[in-house]
């Protein structure tokens, strides 16, 4: 048990040292320069950045109970890596002052942890802070799951989460997202693929003069998942949630009682 914990440790350690790497040159700390920024490029700026932080279970649809005792635990160190899209990057360069200087890529280190009760049940929770700046985010989710396999060999999941983001000092922000998957419960690979929903708000307060304007976004983002997860003493995830606006990869190792 000692070997799993140093384990674990050394996981967070390494999701530390990339992010360390990614941002060491690069700067995700900006200002916005003008309060008469279109609607438009106000989008562009905080879809890519709001939507990669929903809530994320990075698990295949299988149910966490009942494999020791009646309850499941898991506990993980989980990464989620994206590209900015141009658009994002031009808007930014136009109406803040990153001076081209936004990393071109962004990797979250993410602590997962979940409580399986009987039923197919799950509660979640997420937690990060993005080294090298004052952005933190943390969430909890649930999770339903139909599974039996002696009869049908695919489990189905239902699955939902909200996210709160704070410390990133242009933005207050949130999301709520929901997500189905379809998994083949296998012994050691287990394939799973499904699509999700994310409802996010955004607002940006802009000091001028001795007056504070306020601009605020809503939107929806609608995207597919496709991943595996590999079960033997530790659990390896990986997946790839991708839509019209970007895709996000996952990578988690975890835990399984």
């Amino acid at each position: 048990m000692q070997k799993i914990r140093i384990s674990l440790k050394n996981i967070y350690a390494f999701s530390v040292f990339f992010n360390l790497t990614a941002f060491a040159d690069n700067n995700i700390d900006f200002k916005f320069t003008s309060s008469q920024i279109p609607d438009s490029d106000y989008q562009n700026i905080v879809k890519p950045l709001i939507n990669p932080t929903r809530f994320q279970f990075m698990s295949a649809p299988i149910p966490s109970s009942g494999k020791i005792i009646p309850l499941g635990i898991s506990a993980g160190g989980g990464l989620s890596y994206f590209n900015p899209p141009q658009s994002m990057i031009d808007s930014l360069n136009k109406y803040t002052d990153s001076a081209n200087n936004f990393p071109s890529s962004i990797i979250m280190p993410r602590f997962i942890g979940k409580i399986g009760i009987p039923f197919g049940i799950d509660v979640a929770i997420n937690y990060a802070k993005v080294p090298q700046s004052s952005i933190e985010f943390y969430g909890i989710g649930g999770q339903f799951i139909l599974s039996n396999p002696r009869i049908i060999p695919i489990s189905l999941a239902l699955r939902g989460g909200y996210t709160q983001i704070s410390g990133f000092a242009p933005f207050d922000a949130n999301s709520t997202n929901a997500e189905l998957l379809l998994g083949v419960p296998l012994p050691v690979l287990k394939p799973y693929l499904g699509g999700g929903s994310n409802w996010s708000n955004a607002s940006t307060s802009f000091k001028i003069g001795n007056a504070t304007l306020t601009k605020s976004s809503s939107w929806n983002e609608v995207y597919g998942i496709i991943g595996f997860q590999i079960v033997t003493v530790l659990a390896l995830d990986v997946e790839a949630q991708i839509s019209s606006n970007q895709t996000i990869y996952n990578a988690k190792i975890s835990l399984e009682i």
